[in-house]
């Protein structure tokens, strides 16, 4: 794989709670829920839908959405990945053919700033553009208070949504 490359199957992941896990029969120790796919990607052209749980990536548990990026980010185009997914309560077994696609990491040019520009390396930080369908990648750890708080509010929207699922 090039620098700059990573492997891509286009779709949007979210964690699921213990309630979601049984409304969509899932195992209770793996999954994650299909929250989106992109047309045209390798997931849509695969026959990934939404609504479907993701519980393994070539015979291994996915717990976290953080388990299938892992899995496909190190792919090369061309290469295929079995997934084990729960859709309407049965098993299935979907071939996806990962493609690459650059990442789309922003960089700023420090310029000509002398011994200030290896102070201000240790303290940079990259995240990925929201709209690359990845999770942002922080290497700042004062940024981790917004995103606990970030968190809260999601969880939360996530009960909400539990509460209005049928026989609830």
């Amino acid at each position: 794989m090039r620098v700059g490359r990573r492997g891509f199957i286009g779709v949007t992941l979210m964690e699921i709670t213990p309630e979601l896990r049984v409304h969509f029969g899932a195992p209770k120790d793996a999954g994650v829920l299909v929250s989106d796919v992109e047309s045209g990607t390798p997931a849509a052209k695969a026959g990934l839908e939404v609504g479907d749980v993701i519980t393994e990536i070539d015979g291994k548990h996915v717990e976290s959405s953080r388990d299938l990026s892992r899995g496909i980010r190190s792919r090369k185009s061309g290469e295929t990945v079995q997934l084990d997914v729960v859709r309407g309560r049965a098993g299935r077994k979907i071939s996806v053919t990962v493609e690459e696609r650059e990442g789309r990491e922003r960089t700023i040019d420090l310029g000509d700033l002398g011994d200030m520009k290896d102070k201000l390396r240790r303290h940079a930080w990259v995240m990925r553009d929201f709209g690359s369908g990845d999770h942002p990648v922080i290497e700042n750890l004062d940024e981790l208070p917004r995103m606990s708080d970030r968190l809260d509010e999601l969880e939360k929207r996530v009960k909400e949504l539990e509460k209005r699922l049928p026989g609830r």
